[in-house]
């Protein structure tokens, strides 16, 4: 049964309160592991919240989800069988944006939701583009964790769109703590593959969580580094990281005229440019230090 409001509240936020006005309700369903509310929002467009947090709008998501997918795939090296895992396949949009790289082989695709996945292909096709059905894309609803440990395949990039720190241990067969599943991660990486990830809000006064990934990485892969962006959705600027073993990668030693021999020209995309790809990996002077 779908309720009737007129405000969609944000529970990320624990000392503010941001709402948004809801023109229609669309889905209000709860999963075996989550809450999905789909809303079509004044401002934002339709608009996906898991357990009150917002994930994605039609508005702005690509920004979100270029900056997840893109700086990962100009930094990595091609190859004749490059592969890519998703862990967190989530509404498609991450798919999508690994679609328009032709030479991707294969996308593994793992989701531990099935019943939120299918309110996804209905409701959200404006962000997926029927991504799950393409013929590169094998998607598989299971926990990422036990797939981890399972497969033996290995990736050239590894895209983690899990949504809470916690989360990979959803439906898992065995519960793991955190270093545990991103050394699963390192061990499913190829010798100069990158993991790409979200981490958190990254702002001037909120940084600790981020942080705090950045530190367990930095203990598991020879490079860690981080970057954001202002998401208008989140309201705030939002963290990624990249983690690799490669000794030689460094994308703040990376030029602008670097970036631009590096990405496909043929590549549509709304944000990424080699400006400001260059400029995403510039985060203040605290952080590279004495950050508290």
């Amino acid at each position: 049964m779908l309720l009737l409001q007129e405000w969609a509240e944000d529970a990320y936020c624990k000392n503010e309160i941001i709402r948004h006005r809801i023109k229609e309700v669309i889905v209000q369903e709860q999963t075996p592991f989550q809450k999905v509310e789909i809303y079509d929002l004044y401002d934002y467009g339709l608009s996906l919240f898991i357990d009150g947090i917002p994930q994605s709008a039609t508005k702005d998501e690509w920004i979100y989800h270029e900056c997840l997918v893109h700086p990962a795939m100009v930094c990595s090296q091609h190859n004749h069988n490059f592969r890519v895992l998703v862990l967190g396949a989530g509404e498609g949009a991450s798919l999508r944006e690994l679609l328009k790289y032709d030479h991707i082989k294969n996308i593994d695709a793992i989701d531990v939701d099935r019943q939120a996945v299918q309110l996804f292909q209905k409701h959200l096709k404006e962000m997926h583009h029927n991504s799950y059905d393409h013929q590169k894309v094998n998607l598989q609803f299971r926990n990422a964790g036990d797939f981890l440990k399972s497969t033996v395949n290995q990736y050239d990039v590894i895209i983690s769109d899990i949504t809470d720190v916690n989360f990979f241990n959803l439906g898992a067969a065995e519960a793991r703590e955190q270093a545990d599943f991103y050394e699963l991660i390192k061990k499913r990486l190829k010798t100069n593959g990158i993991l790409a990830m979200h981490s958190s809000e990254l702002t001037e006064i909120h940084y600790h969580k981020h942080l705090a990934m950045s530190k367990l990485l930095h203990n598991i892969f020879a490079n860690v580094f981080s970057y954001r962006v202002y998401v208008p959705f989140f309201e705030c600027s939002w963290g990624f990281l990249l983690a690799t073993n490669d000794q030689a990668l460094n994308p703040l030693d990376m030029t602008e005229n670097q970036f631009e021999k590096r990405m496909d020209s043929k590549i549509s995309l709304k944000y990424i440019t080699p400006r400001n790809l260059r400029s995403i990996f510039t985060v203040p002077n605290f952080f590279n230090g004495n950050s508290g």
